[in-house]
């Protein structure tokens, strides 16, 4: 049976190559690859500098137009709105990037998107959509916010050029006549296409507009004198935005390298409420990062502690609900640093995150990484183009509308014999022949004046006519003079702009830091105080105090075991008992990261342990140090010391043999049972 098949394999590839064409890979990449990679680029991944749309969000829009849907309508079922979307993307399904331009309509978790277009009814997903994922299309109902009609109510002034779809069978936009740029007050987040990337950051609304009203004006503006209007980054989040960070041992503002360049990076740090309860701290985190969400921090959280890490904090909880979207609540132990502990939190989890800005978008049909200067001056041209068809559009309308009312204005000097040329006509042909003769007006006009029905001519009020034709000979005159003026031209769009600000404004939510601060204490050298059996911790160097390594950690050694904890479960400069570190089992000394541990046996055996090299595990427990119970622990900072098992027994440290923390063995200096040991 196996036989048979393999041969029908064999018999199948030969036939098959048989027919396979060689070709020139190069050729190949050139004639096959490079218009996919250039169609995934222009068609699919990146947003045109235009409206800052991609194709397949302006094909969202371009549906919901078609259908009426609008902030006022009533919803409609998310799959057949997606179904409808199919009629002009090639590309299969929209429900994901519905889902992306989407938020709810109560209040949720904080989306991707800074301004949501599309407003949903039902489960939209969370902070991350891969953890909290929406429900399916068909049991959401969608409709539109205000922000969204902004990009679509001049569709129906011929402001853009319409094209076919892919199947010929209906027309869509090339772009929407967006009245705010998408892309820079949206953000374009994680974008990837062939060969280019774009990860633009969003921006606050207001600040944006009054930005591009300004280089309106005034097209020799500087970037400088724009980061002046938008001061950086606004995520939807709330986070605080740092934008100067240290690089190579320099300050690098972050903000304004990828203002001035397309490309920088800054930092994003969550924002928190502490406060002190019974002597411990409660630490609420309400702004993530951009795209960090409450679960994600729980599991970092949950991992780290499963290493031997963030010993000082007691408990975590994601405490969210609809009245507070994000609320992540951390609490520590008793008498910590909590400076370090904040510091730890942000440096070890995504409660502290980079955003790697790029800002890559189609301009002329090519990707470019533009400056933010770029990016407001295509708005601005792009603006003027959909200005410019729009008067157009309204100056044909009117000029139409004009003739209409003179002719009729016309032909209502002497009714009567408008009634009878029509009467008396053999055809409409005659009828506009005599018409435009006795009334001094074109063929149009005439056809428009047959078009009428008798009653509506008979009952219309001249002077009604005539004052509707004064009004239109003065819109006809200021549409004109706006086209023919550059000046009246800027102040017109820019009069449209401060309209749309009012539509789409929003309070800046992200607070903008020039500079990261350290926590208190974060960075200072640490050490352990011992006296009669008691510990603390100091920030001052001191004859008497031991040095603890960089991350912390503290060794309790008891009559077995030795247990890890954190230095900064201590409090500052106070004495507190050994047991205050919470263990089983009598403890008998602390170790640090300096110094040499001292370890005696019952049965008279002894070993040194040199703190510097040890390695932690990341467990907080070593389960055995020695084979024998241990009765006395002590540590040293040197071995000019002697040790003393009993009356009869006396050594120098230096003949104590120096071995690993988890070596159990040591030398035997006596067999009698030690009963107590003391460095003398």
């Amino acid at each position: 049976m196996t036989k048979n098949i393999n041969k029908q394999a064999e018999e199948k590839f030969e036939k098959e190559a048989k027919v396979i064409k060689r070709e020139d890979v190069g050729n190949f990449v050139e004639d096959r690859y490079l218009p996919f990679s250039w169609s995934v680029c222009l068609d699919r991944a990146l947003v045109y500098s235009q409206d800052g749309l991609k194709p397949i969000q302006r094909r969202i829009l371009w549906t919901a137009y078609k259908l009426g849907l609008t902030d006022k309508s009533p919803k409609m079922k998310s799959a057949t709105f997606e179904g409808r979307v199919m009629k002009y993307s090639p590309h299969g399904g929209s429900y994901g990037s519905i889902v992306n331009m989407a938020a709810p309509e109560v209040k949720g978790q904080p989306r991707a998107i800074r301004l949501p277009l599309v407003k949903g009814k039902g489960n939209w997903g969370g902070i991350d959509l891969t953890r909290n994922q929406p429900g399916a299309a068909r049991y959401t109902e969608l409709s539109l916010f205000p922000a969204a009609m902004e990009l679509i109510k001049e569709l129906g002034e011929n402001t853009v050029t319409l094209v076919s779809n892919y199947d010929n069978t209906d027309v869509e936009p090339v772009y929407l006549p967006a009245r705010w740029p998408v892309a820079l007050i949206n953000g374009v987040p994680d974008a990837m296409a062939v060969g280019f990337a774009c990860n633009l950051p969003s921006h606050n609304p207001d600040e944006v507009m009054e930005a591009a009203i300004a280089l309106l004006k005034n097209p020799d503006m500087s970037i400088s004198d724009i980061t002046k209007i938008i001061a950086g980054p606004d995520f939807q989040c709330g986070c605080d935005i740092i934008s100067t960070t240290v690089r190579d041992g320099k300050s690098v503002d972050g903000i304004k390298q990828y203002m001035n360049t397309g490309s920088g990076s800054f930092v994003m740090k969550a924002t928190y409420e502490i406060h002190e309860d019974n002597g411990s701290y409660v630490i609420n985190f309400k702004h993530l990062p951009y795209k960090v969400a409450p679960e994600k921090v729980v599991e970092e959280l949950k991992k780290h502690y499963e290493n031997g890490e963030f010993k000082e904090l007691s408990y975590w909880n994601d405490m969210s609900d609809i009245n507070e979207p994000v609320n992540l609540e951390v609490r520590t132990k008793k008498n910590i640093n909590i400076s370090k502990v904040l510091n730890d939190l942000f440096q070890k989890t995504s409660l502290q995150s980079t955003f790697a800005a790029n800002n890559t978008i189609i301009i002329d049909q090519t990707p470019v990484q533009s400056n933010i200067k770029t990016i407001l001056e295509e708005f601005i041209k792009f603006r003027k183009q959909c200005t410019t068809n729009k008067l157009n559009y309204r100056l044909d309308d009117k000029k139409h509308k004009l003739r209409i009312q003179k002719a009729i204005s016309a032909v209502l000097v002497d009714i009567d014999k408008c009634i009878s040329i029509i009467r008396n006509s053999d055809d409409e042909k005659s009828a506009k022949e005599e018409l435009t003769k006795a009334f001094k007006i074109d063929d149009e006009q005439a056809g428009y004046i047959l078009s009428m029905q008798l009653r509506k001519l008979t009952k219309t009020d001249s002077l009604q006519v005539d004052k509707l034709i004064k009004s239109l000979s003065e819109e006809v005159k200021d549409i004109e003079s706006i086209l023919n003026n550059e000046d009246k031209f800027i102040e017109f769009i820019s009069s449209e702009m401060e309209d749309t600000k009012k539509n789409i404004s929003s309070p800046r939510l992200c607070k903008i830091m020039k500079a990261e601060e350290k926590p208190e204490d974060s960075n200072k050298d640490v050490f352990l105080l011992q006296k009669d059996g008691k510990i603390a911790r100091t920030f001052k160097k001191q004859d008497d105090v031991v040095k603890v390594n960089k991350d912390g950690k503290i060794l309790v050694v008891t009559e077995s075991k030795a247990f890890i904890r954190s230095i900064y479960e201590l409090a500052d400069e106070k004495f507190s008992a050994i047991s205050k570190l919470k263990f089983p089992g009598k403890g008998l000394a602390v170790a640090a990261g300096e110094g040499y541990l001292l370890v005696v046996g019952e049965g008279g055996s002894a070993k040194l342990v040199d703190m510097s090299g040890v390695n932690y595990p990341k467990k907080d427990c070593i389960d055995e140090i020695f084979k024998q119970k241990i009765v006395f622990a002590a540590i040293t900072k040197d071995l000019d010391h002697k040790l003393v098992i009993n009356d009869s027994v006396s050594i120098d440290l230096s003949e104590v043999p120096i071995q690993s923390i988890y070596a159990k063995g040591g030398r035997k200096f006596t067999r009698q049972i030690v009963e107590k040991a003391e460095i003398a």
